[in-house]
């Protein structure tokens, strides 16, 4: 999720900036949405998107770190009657 978020806030970043720099701010004399206003749009909604999304993934990476270390001591590769196995101790 870290790295997807971060993808969208460049992308999202990249197509806000090329909206904004739009030349032809309006399609014709008649339209009233400005010709890049989708790009804008587009954009800043990317960049919320990619904020939540490492937001959630350092969260996410975080506990997981903290449970895989207390899951370590008891999980282990033994032997077993069968050959070689993951083992968890209670």
């Amino acid at each position: 999720m870290t790295f997807l978020g971060a993808g969208f806030i460049v992308g999202g970043r990249l197509l806000w900036i090329s909206g904004l720099k739009d030349k032809k701010v309006f399609a014709d004399e008649n339209d009233t949405h400005p010709r890049a206003f989708g790009k804008v749009v587009l954009g800043l909604a990317g960049m919320a998107l990619g904020v939540v999304s490492v937001g959630g993934g350092i969260t996410m990476w975080a506990i997981g770190g903290s449970k895989v270390k207390k899951y370590n001591k008891n999980v282990s590769i033994n032997t077993t009657e069968n050959g070689v196995g993951l083992v968890y101790k209670f």
